[in-house]
């Protein structure tokens, strides 16, 4: 019996480690500057080569009877066999429960004060279901799906360098737009209809704007209607690249009254403070904005410093540039996620670390949202997001409660 059970443990493990390495390979290949007929075909490559190995150990397993300990006792494993063995199966034991650990123990840092949220059912709110009739249609309404389910949330975070003047200033986080003909252009209205009653003094877009070129003129037809005083600012990410003709998002862009900070930075003021924001598109759109360029920080450590980035693997590069705070996208939230682990997948070089939420690792406070829809509507567990952000500094009362409009209260009168 304890052969048997030992010999289930090793297979398992086996098993569980090219999982591991199969969505290892993908997050890379998924997060890197490629087309999509190269993505394509690496991934099916890679599950190609995870088939054969898992159907050919398995048959190997099937004619010995599933007797690892046995085989191996009688010396019958070459080196070769041993060493693929003991990858996997260290893979599958280790990384995977370490991973499950992590997942299980994370939490938002102190630096989130609060959240509020509340679900917006978009089809209910539209009396119409806002997706063309087609595949993407009938996966919106599969059971369970969330696609049409966008959480409204407030946060409020503590930007540990934030200059008392700029208490309480507050911005929308909007991502992965991806403007496509399976969507009608009604669900991105109800998107800008929210995020305008959200009220805030500032709006970021942080990429994948566009996924279909006959969408281009909704651009200013929908997100020419933002409203906020600081106004609206835009980065493409990945999709937008792979469209092949940036000029002509950028074109729209312009006429929608949006301004674009692929690659550059700008300073505006409130309150009398500066207020540094800098797009960063990597790895798709290059260069980012240069650092060199920023203005000097004061002794009073402003001005604040704001990057907006497409993707979460850019973090390390927001914290060597002194950024205080980071927004992304990308990921999705992975689309679909295991309650309390999260997704397995995301697009990211990081794998699941940010897969959305908020994070912080000195000197910077990290927010990837996942997005507001995508290619697929397909989300469980992980429903689309419209977020507001109120930063505080360090020397605000724990608690406090941000100044909202009666419209945003509206919105949040059901949780």
């Amino acid at each position: 019996m304890i052969a048997l059970i030992a010999d289930i443990l090793i297979i398992g493990s086996v098993l569980l480690g090219h999982v591991w390495a199969l969505v290892a390979i993908l997050h890379h290949v998924h997060s890197a500057r490629l087309r999509l007929v190269t993505i394509a075909s690496l991934t099916y490559l890679t599950e190609a080569v995870f088939w054969l190995a898992v159907v050919g150990w398995g048959w190997w397993f099937f004619r010995h009877d599933f007797s690892v300990l046995d085989y191996a006792r009688t010396g019958q494993f070459n080196l070769w066999q041993w060493s693929y063995l003991v990858f996997f199966a260290t893979l599958g034991s280790v990384a995977v429960p370490l991973w499950v650990a992590r997942r299980l123990s994370a939490a938002p840092p102190q630096q989130q004060r609060a959240r509020r949220r509340r679900t917006h059912d978009v089809a209910s709110a539209l009396g119409h279901w806002p997706l063309e009739p087609g595949r993407n249609a009938m996966i919106a309404r599969l059971p369970g799906n969330q696609a049409m389910k966008i959480d409204i949330v407030e946060l409020t975070l503590e930007i540990p360098r934030l200059h008392p003047a700029l208490d309480q200033l507050s911005l929308v986080h909007l991502s992965d737009i991806h403007f496509n003909r399976a969507f009608r252009q009604s669900y991105f209205e109800e998107v800008v209809r929210i995020t305008n009653l959200l009220d805030a003094d500032l709006i970021t877009i942080t990429g994948d704007v566009v996924d279909d070129k006959p969408c281009v003129p909704w651009i200013p037809e929908t997100l020419g209607k933002l409203s906020a005083e600081l106004g609206v600012y835009v980065i493409f990410g990945n999709h937008d690249w792979l469209l092949g003709d940036l000029s002509l998002i950028r074109d729209a862009v312009d006429a929608a009254g949006l301004h674009y900070l692929g690659g550059n930075w700008t300073t505006i003021n409130a309150q009398g403070q500066d207020i540094v924001l800098a797009g960063n598109e990597l790895p798709w759109v290059r260069p980012a904005a240069d650092p060199a360029e920023l203005p000097p920080r004061d002794a009073s450590g402003s001005p604040l410093r704001v990057l907006l980035a497409h993707a979460p693997d850019q973090f390390d590069w927001a914290r060597r540039h002194d950024f205080d705070l980071m927004l992304a996208g990308h990921t999705h939230g992975g689309q679909v996620a295991l309650p309390r682990l999260g997704p397995v997948f995301t697009a990211s070089r990081t794998g699941t670390a940010y897969s959305s939420g908020t994070f912080f690792r000195d000197p910077t406070v990290l927010h990837v949202s996942r997005g507001v829809s995508g290619s697929c509507p397909l989300r469980y567990n992980c429903p689309p997001e419209i977020t507001k952000i109120t930063l505080c500094c360090p020397e605000s009362k724990r608690g406090k409660t941000e100044k909202r409009s009666q419209a945003a209260l509206d919105l949040f009168q059901v949780v």
